[in-house]
């Protein structure tokens, strides 16, 4: 059985991702924290047990790891979305 942990928001910065969930969802995402492994930071927002909505990006202040980040991340363009 596959059982659902979380969504994903994915932006081009992590303001793009958190603003875009925060508006369409009329509650603000709270501050998460870094993924040094993939370059990327998030904010996120619980949704029920074990349940939780994710804005990630990469962080422009981390090194680039040596291999794709999560989400295609590293090619992402366009408006955030999940």
């Amino acid at each position: 059985m596959i059982e659902l942990d979380h969504l994903a928001v994915a932006g081009e910065s992590l303001k793009a991702a958190s603003d875009m969930a925060a508006q369409v969802l009329g509650v603000p995402l709270q501050p998460g924290g870094a993924h040094a492994v993939f370059g990327t930071h998030n904010h996120l927002l619980g949704l029920g047990d074990a349940l939780y909505l994710e804005a990630i990006a990469v962080d422009p202040d981390a090194p680039a790891p040596a291999y794709a980040r999560w989400f295609d991340l590293d090619r992402f363009n366009g408006p955030a979305r999940l």
